[in-house]
């Protein structure tokens, strides 16, 4: 039934996501009003969605040990792929350019525009949209360090300039989700339907956009590059896969629970498509733009047959 949950929903991320592009072309959608789009998700619709979400859960002791660990293995996840890119644009002998986007499209996924509207479907409750947010914030606390010192190869911001990027309306709205839920704070119905109505639309504007931004890319040259294949092979399936395993071995071994959810939020966040956010930071800090939106293109479309593919591995692994 889940299986059949998660082939449903990439089905509609591709229908949505063939029509962002179908309007970009009809010149419906502007690269100034798609630019004005990603502000409404990432500033409004996505934290609405982690609040309502957040303050409809149970905080258990159940719930807590899982946010602990899903923050520990996070970073793992991170590390993991971010040696899996390295390690492959050495082998494929890419130029720094294309090297720089290689390793850190291969780290960094979308598991804000696809992740947590993904997962929010999969598990409805809350539960693992609460994980999603914590895999946000391992991944903000890297992104604007770690991943700007790839792309500039020197010294990054200070760290007043990194708390500002951090502090942002999803990092918020986790912590008032959280408060919400630890002392059991109930929104008014009306002002939950409202806000629930306007997180609930993350997933349709996402997709918009990001069909929107792929949607000038010829496809005849994006076909004809190796190395984003190697590149959607390790970001979709193979990473998540290693990923799977030593998270796996590691809470078996040491009888650590870990819950289903929790597990599956991890390497699912982990199996997204590459991420939005790198088209920007290689756009202001150096690296290949060109190569940065065609990397988005490819594992955007190959993710709605990998991303079920990657569930499937899960419940295979864990048995259940």
């Amino acid at each position: 039934m889940e299986l059949e949950t998660i082939f449903n929903q990439v089905a509609i991320l591709g229908i949505v996501g063939l029509i962002g592009v179908l309007a970009a072309r009809l010149k419906i959608i502007s690269p100034v009003v798609n630019e004005s789009l990603a502000g409404i998700i990432i500033n409004i619709t996505s934290p609405f969605l982690i609040i309502t979400s957040l303050s409809d859960l149970k905080f258990t002791g159940e719930i807590i040990s899982n946010s602990i660990w899903v923050f520990v293995f996070s970073y793992l996840a991170i590390f993991v792929l971010m040696g899996i890119g390295m390690l492959s644009s050495k082998a494929l002998r890419l130029n720094d350019e294309i090297g720089k986007v290689h390793i850190l499209h291969t780290t960094y996924g979308n598991i804000v525009f696809m992740g947590f509207p993904v997962l929010n479907e999969l598990f409805p409750g809350g539960e693992a949209l609460l994980y999603a947010a914590i895999y946000q914030v391992a991944s903000n606390t890297l992104m604007w360090t770690l991943a700007i010192y790839v792309l500039r190869k020197e010294k990054t911001a200070g760290l007043k300039q990194n708390l500002k990027k951090f502090a942002n309306p999803n990092t918020i709205a986790l912590l008032i989700g959280l408060l919400m839920m630890s002392f059991q704070i109930e929104m008014p119905d009306i002002l939950h339907k409202s806000l629930g109505g306007l997180g609930d639309t993350t997933l349709y504007l996402a997709m918009i956009y990001i069909g929107a931004l792929i949607a000038g890319i010829k496809l005849s040259e994006t076909i004809k590059q190796p190395h984003i294949y190697v590149l959607s092979l390790n970001k979709l399936i193979l990473g998540p896969f290693i990923i799977l395993m030593i998270i796996h071995s590691l809470t078996t071994f040491f009888g650590i629970e870990f819950g289903i959810i929790a597990l599956s939020t991890v390497v699912l966040e982990a199996a997204m498509p590459c991420m939005v956010i790198i088209i920007i930071l290689v756009k202001k800090y150096g690296g290949n733009e060109k190569t940065a939106i065609e990397n988005l293109f490819v594992t955007t479309v190959l993710c709605l047959v990998t991303l079920p593919l990657v569930y499937w591995l899960i419940k295979v692994v864990v048995g259940s």
